[in-house]
């Protein structure tokens, strides 16, 4: 690449699973980002963080899913059975 040019960024598609499933060239993308994150921040802990809210992203992402069919649920059996 010339001095002179712009990099351009590339698409990585990545995937998670609630069971901890991650396919190798996420992975590798993953920890390279925490690796840019702790050289960034010159916290060595940082990939640890990386890691830590991409689990809770996951979580977060998964209850936004199910919280409208857990409501729809809670509400039939209220409807359903006599005692809340």
């Amino acid at each position: 690449m010339d001095e002179g040019q712009i990099r351009q960024p590339v698409p990585e598609p990545v995937t998670l699973e609630t069971l901890g499933s991650v396919a190798l060239s996420s992975s590798d993308f993953f920890c390279e980002v925490g690796r840019r994150l702790s050289a960034a921040t010159g916290d060595v802990r940082e990939m640890a963080y990386w890691f830590q809210r991409l689990s809770v992203t996951v979580l977060r992402y998964n209850f936004v899913l199910i919280q409208p069919h857990a409501t729809a649920v809670a509400a039939m059996r209220k409807a359903v059975c006599f005692n809340p």
